[in-house]
């Protein structure tokens, strides 16, 4: 070969190695992207209320190594608000705003458009309530369930704000919890409403006490004290309701329940209106007994 050929060949050489250095000396492949969509320029006084796509799934035709080095969200597509206008738009993707490295290429790509809805902000205070779930421990109940703060500033569409007036923290499990404690949880924002304190969490305190229940006792036989001579109470029976913690009950019970009886002592023969008695434990309530009164008559 002469020597003007060799001198000939050389920018061909020098070229086709420029090539095979662009392309990272790899395959040529295709592969599926996804690429996360941002806002910027949201009009102030305005608020989102119907969320875009969270991102754009595409296809891109490349070198492997390149497409490698996008690969794991490293590029996304920001979205310019300042044109969009109040109420429901479509707006048209740009791929050619998606940065790809060189020698990459999108061969296809959706959602065509992004939905956008924009309204008025309104900024409200609502209160806060704690969602429980499940059941406390047996015996057990939930006294109060408060939070702190118990009211909270939201902000969000002009529409849906006017009809909202409390907003809810993220349920707290109770399920089988006999003591009362303290919990820092998280709200359950709706969507298109936004918290607007430097925290979204709460703290909640739970109450849990015992349960206070409500039982009655029925045909209670009444037992006269005190008389030498023979009577009798009518009627024989009373019915008792009483109320109380659950366990204190279930300790009356085992007990033998609730002793009623009638003090005779003194009365001669004779027929007589008189009330029955009966002692129940300081943490058990009366809460009314039938009927009140009773008529007694003493015989010789």
């Amino acid at each position: 070969m002469s020597r003007k050929s060799r001198w000939f060949r050389m920018p061909y050489l020098l070229f086709l190695w420029i090539v095979l250095l662009a392309s990272g000396c790899s395959r040529i492949m295709e592969a599926d992207l996804f690429v996360p969509v941002r806002l910027e320029g949201l009009p102030n006084g305005m608020i989102l209320v119907e969320q875009p796509a969270k991102g754009i799934e595409i296809r891109v035709r490349g070198p492997e190594s390149r497409i490698q080095s996008i690969q794991g969200g490293r590029i996304g597509y920001t979205l310019d608000m300042t044109a969009v206008r109040l109420g429901v738009q479509s707006i048209p993707i740009d791929p050619a705003r998606i940065q790809l490295p060189m020698g990459v290429s999108i061969v296809g790509f959706s959602p065509k458009t992004l939905a956008i809805e924009l309204a008025r902000e309104s900024r409200k205070a609502l209160g806060v309530t704690v969602a429980l779930s499940g059941e406390p421990a047996p015996g057990k109940e939930v006294r109060s369930a408060s939070p702190k703060p118990s009211t909270v500033i939201v902000r969000g569409p002009e529409g849906i704000m006017e009809t909202i007036e409390t907003v809810a923290t993220k349920a707290i499990d109770l399920t089988g919890v006999a003591e009362s404690f303290q919990k820092e949880i998280a709200l359950e924002i709706p969507d298109g409403m936004v918290l607007d304190t430097p925290s979204q969490v709460i703290t909640a305190r739970i109450e849990i006490g015992e349960k206070i229940v409500t039982r009655q006792l029925k045909e209670v036989t009444i037992i006269g004290k005190g008389s030498p001579f023979r009577y009798r109470i009518v009627p024989a029976t009373i019915d008792i309701e009483i109320k109380g913690p659950v366990h204190f009950l279930d300790e009356l019970e085992r007990k033998g329940g609730v002793k009623v009886s009638m003090d005779l002592a003194g009365l001669k023969p004779g027929v007589y209106p008189r009330r029955a008695a009966l002692t129940l434990p300081p943490e058990i309530t009366l809460v009314s007994t039938k009927p009140e009164i009773f008529t007694v008559t003493i015989n010789k």
